[in-house]
């Protein structure tokens, strides 16, 4: 037996604490007359999400966006552009130098929290997506949200003006998961059709136009088949997008700088390549995908085998090749013959799971591949290599410079950039090289 805390909370209620989860008994006595119960307490444990639709955990910016027991969604790290909430409640100064003693642009003092805070307390989130400036969610009840910034149209209510509170998304759609880019943001419904809002300089949001939108609006068809694409996956990049259709064709559209749609276009978004209509990739031959990852300019996928290829920019060997300071306008194998189950694009680098174990690849100037304290050589690796610490993780999820995963038994944990607390770690202004646990959601 677990005892038991009752503190009256009114005439006909009380409030029950008890220090560990599990099956609590409880007596009553007042006046005379008592009465017992037994009271089942949840642990407070971080869910890993469903993996082929929403995750729990999810990390953008310098900020980390995570759900525990009953959806309740708790955030930490940077607040800059509103997207961790209204729960801010420390500053963290960003005031870092690189190798020759300059600030970093942008390095400034923002406002953060160095551990996880509750988003909202009247909403529970089965699933979480967080970009570079905004982040949504999908409730237990099927309805959509977003907070953050909003210069572009990026948080879909229809409205001028950031938001740090979850606003509605205009619609009367009923939408199964989200995915958040640079400044732009799509969704599936039920039945498979995409939306996207926000910036569309580059084509992202498949339109076929270049104008931004402040409310949902559909994927035009596959230009080649004039028929309608319904999906069953979609990833956002920094301004492009990927999906993977029910006949199991993989589409991207968007910024083509680098090759990250995986396919030649003809279309120009100012000096740069780039497609307003989702075009189909240069899939290798007599392989379909399963899974997708957008990065900030480069894409990844997974076959139905658990085989890993990426596509775009390699210049910091984010695609996994053994190669780097390259473009890779098709396909190319991600190196190591891995079976992989879930895979993660970063801003320039890779993460995957092979089993439960962790494996990354590409940019490491932050410590974000989780391969152990700097000690010198190269700043990134373009092949796979295991994350420290022997963790169990069931899902993973890689940012701007940190990386964050849920172990199989509900324990969430970081690596990367600390400088503003996106580690949850209570500490700020340091690097990690070695998951460090997060700390336990008040």
């Amino acid at each position: 037996d677990r005892p038991a805390v009752l503190r009256p909370a009114s005439d006909s209620a009380a409030w029950v604490f008890t220090k560990e989860a599990g099956l609590t008994p409880v007596t009553a006595t007042t006046e005379g007359a008592s009465g017992s119960a037994s009271v089942v307490v949840l642990p407070r444990v971080f869910l890993p999400g469903d993996i082929s639709a929403m995750p729990g955990l999810d990390a953008g910016a310098d900020v980390t966006c995570a759900a525990i027991t009953l959806g309740r969604t708790y955030c930490w790290g940077a607040s800059g552009a509103g997207q961790l909430g209204p729960s801010a409640d420390s500053v963290c100064f960003g005031t870092v130098q690189d190798s020759l003693g300059q600030p970093l642009p942008g390095e400034v003092s923002k406002s953060c929290s160095l551990a996880p805070v509750r988003l909202s307390s009247d909403l529970s989130f089965a699933g979480l997506a967080v970009g570079r400036t905004s982040a949504c969610g999908i409730t237990l009840a099927g309805q959509l949200y977003c907070w953050g910034a909003n210069d572009q149209g990026q948080l879909g209510n229809g409205l001028a003006g950031a938001s740090a509170a979850p606003t509605l998304v205009t619609g009367a759609f009923a939408f199964r998961s989200v995915v958040v880019g640079g400044q732009h943001a799509c969704a599936l419904t039920t039945d498979g059709a995409a939306y996207c809002w926000g910036s569309d300089a580059m084509g992202q949001l498949g339109d076929a136009r270049t104008i931004s939108s402040t409310t949902p609006i559909p994927v035009v068809a596959d230009t080649l088949t004039g028929r309608t694409v319904r999906f069953t996956a979609l990833s956002a990049g920094l301004a492009h997008t990927c999906g993977i259709s029910t006949e199991g064709v993989t589409y991207c559209w968007g910024d083509n700088a680098w090759g990250q749609l995986g396919a030649t276009t003809a279309q120009r978004c100012g000096n740069v390549s780039c497609s307003s209509v989702p075009v189909p990739v240069n899939v290798p031959v007599n392989t379909r995908f399963a899974a997708l990852t957008a990065g900030a300019d480069h894409t990844c996928a997974l076959t139905d085998a658990g085989a890993a290829y990426c596509w775009g920019n390699d210049s910091t060997g984010q695609l996994g090749d053994r190669a780097s300071n390259s473009t890779r306008p098709t396909p190319v194998p991600v190196f190591g013959g891995h079976v992989f189950r879930q895979i993660t694009a970063g801003t320039r680098y890779t993460c995957a799971l092979d089993g439960t174990a962790a494996w990354c690849w590409g940019d490491d100037a932050d410590l974000q591949l989780g391969r152990g304290p700097y000690s010198g050589g190269d700043a990134f690796t373009a092949s796979p290599v295991m994350v420290a610490g022997g963790h169990a993780f069931e899902r993973i999820s890689a940012g701007l410079r940190h990386t964050c995963a849920v172990t199989v038994d509900g324990h969430a944990f970081c690596w990367g950039s600390n400088v503003f607390g996106a580690l949850g770690n209570t500490l700020q202004a340091a690097y990690r090289g070695i998951p460090q646990e997060v700390a336990t959601p008040r």
